[in-house]
């Protein structure tokens, strides 16, 4: 039996965990900062592996709305008070490897599409744009190692 960790966000927190399909449709692809007309219409997870021929590693996803103007889908989903879920958002993503004799890794990575980096020096530094620690665009993620289980 695998069982999801809770995760709690501090209060004063004013970006949330973000719903990649929200955060896609607020996007558009670009190879040197020029759109890819090829691309399709309305990026989606389902099609989203088709920009990989239309440009290799050189495939940016590039805000629709100007981000001087912070655009409301910057702050994510905020989560409800009462049930603590991002409702109507997919904000989590989990990755479980059966590693063999019963042991199993399960990944758990957090959709924020703006990570609002610290202060040093009285000043704003590190703030992140759909940025990641390990896999692309998550930042943060959590492992929890099961015994005794398979997938």
């Amino acid at each position: 039996m695998f069982l999801a960790p809770f995760v709690f966000l501090d209060k004063g927190d004013v970006y949330y965990p973000s719903d990649m399909a929200t955060h896609l449709a607020s996007t558009y692809p670009t190879v040197n900062f020029t759109r890819l007309d090829s691309a399709p219409e309305s990026l989606t997870m389902s099609n989203l592996d088709m920009l990989n021929e239309m440009g290799d590693n050189d495939v940016y996803l590039t805000s629709s709305s100007p981000l001087i103007k912070m655009p409301s889908f910057l702050n994510g989903q905020k989560p409800n008070p009462k049930t603590l879920q991002t409702e109507n958002a997919i904000s989590c993503v989990v990755i479980a490897v059966d590693k063999g004799a019963g042991i199993v890794d399960v990944f758990y990575m957090y959709f924020y599409t703006f990570n609002d980096g610290p202060s040093a020096l009285g000043h704003k530094v590190g703030n992140h744009l759909g940025d990641c620690t390990l896999p692309a665009n998550f930042s943060a993620e959590t492992l929890i190692e099961y015994q005794g289980s398979t997938i």
